[in-house]
């Protein structure tokens, strides 16, 4: 996970078999919730050759607004506006 600034925040080794895998990034430590700010989260997959796999993240969040008066959709999660077109899935 990378903070606004680009510097790594929390790294952790994952699952190695195929399929989806969760993460919990409420906390770094399991015990101390993260800081309010602007996150990413970077993958790096390699197969048995060590050689880079395509990989997709998504992240699941509460939605706190939805804005529909210009051209583009936006759904504002955690103070960052996100276009509709870059939602896979909203669930109740």
């Amino acid at each position: 996970m990378l903070n606004a600034d680009g510097d790594v925040v929390f790294e952790q080794d994952g699952e190695t078999n195929f399929g989806i895998h969760r993460i919990d990034l409420s906390s770094f430590d399991g015990e101390t919730p993260i800081p309010a700010g602007q996150y990413s989260v970077r993958v790096d997959a390699r197969d048995a050759d060590n050689k880079a796999i395509q990989t997709n993240s998504f992240v699941r969040a509460r939605v706190d607004e939805v804005e529909t008066s210009g051209l583009t959709p936006l759904l504002t999660i955690g103070g960052q506006r996100i276009p509709l077109h870059q939602i896979a899935a909203v669930a109740a």
